[in-house]
């Protein structure tokens, strides 16, 4: 397959996914959690900023979480790291993969979510005001 017919059905499906999320709004109670498909297309914008370290040894066992905060419109006000340094892997090599991880956050590009989730799911404890992104080396490499 040629590159630009890659790109061009790759480019087709997002459009396709966002088309849905966006024509399709049902009312939602303000405790509803986002659905699988709204996750998925967050976590992958931050996938497209994050370099990860290559050739790391013990990759299976790297797999950085991480907290963020957004506000209404989207961005990303704030961030927390929730994993430490896991046993049998290097410290230096997790602060440096931790870095990448801390890069891709605070990209531009990625700091504001693209396609911001419907707002009658932001409040709440199950709201998008807040959630977890996993940055797994082990289904990278």
């Amino acid at each position: 397959m040629e590159p630009f017919e890659y790109f061009m059905i790759k480019a087709f499906f997002f459009i396709t996914l966002g088309m849905i999320i966006l024509y399709s709004q049902p009312t939602y109670a303000a405790s509803q959690s986002l659905s699988s498909i709204e996750r998925a297309y967050i976590m992958d914008q931050f996938s497209e900023c994050w370099v990860p370290l290559l050739g790391i040894k013990k990759s299976e066992q790297l797999s950085i979480k991480v907290e963020i905060m957004l506000d209404r419109t989207g961005y990303v006000s704030n961030y927390k790291i929730l994993t430490e340094s896991p046993p049998g892997v290097d410290p230096k090599l997790f602060k440096a993969a931790l870095g990448r991880v801390i890069m891709a956050l605070e990209n531009k590009a990625c700091r504001t979510l693209r396609h911001v989730p419907s707002q009658e799911k932001y409040d709440g404890d199950k709201g998008w005001w807040r959630m977890e992104l996993n940055f797994d080396y082990s289904k990278f490499f």
